[in-house]
């Protein structure tokens, strides 16, 4: 798996052998002779756009590559791959996303992009997906902002398929995922004839692309849990990288190899150890037992001070509800 994302770096090179020098010039060019962009954004599909088209119009066999560069060029910098406890992966997947959540914590993405490694295969429209690339994108023609998937699949046949989620200004992330229909179903017109099409679109919604809006999510929550493999640093001392001067020109440059992240390890082995207890009904009080997993949504900054206060989120994992003590377990005592 570590290998997979290379191996598309590597592939887009061979299809378009000068363009991260094109990205420089895009990137030096921000602010001066091209339009500005928010810090959250690594560079806009528009300077994909301009590479796949080679400056002229883009075609059906070039469309898709427009999503493939927009994601690799914000992974490249620095090549982060998430991996996440398969325990804590499916908790977080099936975790339902309600109308508190706002889209805007979406955009305390930890880098540019994350490639996220999914500790088992999911069929989406019939495809076996085995992780996806997830990066922030602002639109310069409306100045939208979008959560773009790149999802990496492995049959029918290999291939990297761009999903899009707006996340429009003060619409929250149940709501903007309701607009991924329209997207996708677009995306796969291109892609498919139109009987094929068809039965794609009966099995699209919300739901679809959910489990991986989610696992996005708990990497921008407030608590998330996540180490460096090779460092053991939390995502608290995460740096994105500055462009460097050269005799060329302003350059990032990317890291020799891939920086792989460990995700929820410690909450997985709770999960395990609550699912394998045996809860005493001898309490007063309610009998023990598991809450659902759910996101909470809080507010942060001095009350008397609204121009500082800030929405965040926590995911809670499931819970032990009158556990003995001594639970390794997350608990709540109910009284």
């Amino acid at each position: 798996m570590l290998q997979r994302p290379c191996n598309h770096l590597s592939a887009i090179k061979s299809r378009y052998p000068n363009v991260w020098k094109e990205y420089d010039v895009f990137l030096a060019g921000r602010g001066k002779d091209l339009p500005s962009w928010p810090g959250w954004c690594y560079c806009p599909l528009s300077a994909a756009y301009a590479i796949a088209s080679r400056g002229g119009s883009i075609t059906a066999d070039t469309i898709k590559d427009v999503a493939i560069l927009g994601a690799l060029a914000a992974w490249r910098p620095t090549q982060g791959i998430y991996r996440f406890d398969k325990d804590v992966a499916s908790a977080i997947m099936s975790t339902e996303i309600d109308g508190e959540v706002p889209s805007d914590i979406l955009l305390r993405l930890p880098e540019w992009c994350v490639y996220i490694e999914l500790p088992f295969e999911i069929s989406l429209f019939q495809m076996k997906i085995v992780g996806f690339y997830a990066h922030l994108e602002w639109d310069v023609n409306n100045n939208r902002r979008e959560l773009r998937f790149l999802l990496d699949a492995i049959s029918p046949v290999e291939e990297l398929v761009g999903i899009p989620v707006h996340i429009d200004r003060n619409v929250s992330l149940a709501d903007a995922m309701k607009g991924v229909y329209e997207q996708i179903a677009k995306n796969f017109n291109l892609k498919f004839t139109d009987t094929t099409a068809m039965d794609y679109r009966a099995n699209i919604d919300a739901k679809s692309i959910s489990p991986f809006v989610s696992l996005v999510l708990y990497l921008c929550s407030k608590n998330a849990e996540a180490r460096n493999a090779g460092s053991g640093i939390g995502l608290e001392g995460l740096q994105r990288p500055a462009l460097k001067k050269t005799k060329l020109g302003l350059r990032y440059f990317p890291p020799d190899r891939p920086e792989v992240w460990e995700v929820g390890f410690e909450i997985g082995k709770q999960i395990r150890a609550a699912n394998n207890s045996e809860y005493s009904e001898t309490h007063t009080g309610p009998r023990p037992h598991i809450r659902r997993a759910h996101w909470h949504t809080f507010w942060e900054g001095p009350k008397a001070m609204p121009e500082k206060r800030s929405t965040n989120v926590k995911w809670l994992p499931p819970m032990a509800i009158n556990a003995e003590d001594g639970e390794i377990f997350p608990r709540v005592r109910v009284v």
